[in-house]
């Protein structure tokens, strides 16, 4: 039996030693992910509302597994360092997609009522119509 088919027959457990994905062996790393992807997915889903965009950081996490294997303690479990890579993601998600605040209404509504009770408004109807809109008509 090759070694390749030895691997096959492994089941990854995660307190077993995952060091054969030194040798960046394509099974070893597709049992890997087929152990841990549902715990990783649902980490992930609980923590960002977007599905696709859940889907997308959960593969991120095994994408950088791939990329840092000569980095990571094969000796360890994978999941607390996979669930914190997701972790990571899932912050810079949240600091990427969040709402940069520009100002309230107030700033708007008063430049707008300065605007237009001084007459200089050159289509006083739109800012009337946007005054509306701001609550305050």
């Amino acid at each position: 039996m090759c070694h390749n088919q030895q691997l096959k027959s492994v089941v990854v457990m995660e307190s077993e030693p995952v060091t054969f994905l030194r040798d960046r062996d394509l099974a070893a790393f597709e049992q890997i992910v087929a152990a841990h992807e549902a715990a990783v997915r649902a980490f992930v889903a609980v923590r960002i509302d977007d599905p696709f965009e859940a889907h997308d950081l959960a593969q991120e996490v095994f994408l950088l597994l791939w990329r840092k294997l000569e980095e990571i303690d094969l000796d360890q479990p994978l999941r607390p360092w996979l669930l914190a890579v997701a972790m990571n993601l899932v912050r810079q998600h949240r600091r990427k997609s969040r709402a940069t605040p520009v100002g309230g209404n107030d700033g708007v509504l008063e430049l707008l009522q300065d605007r237009l009770a001084s007459g200089d408004a050159v289509d006083g109807p739109v800012f009337a119509a946007l005054e509306r809109c701001l609550g305050n008509a």
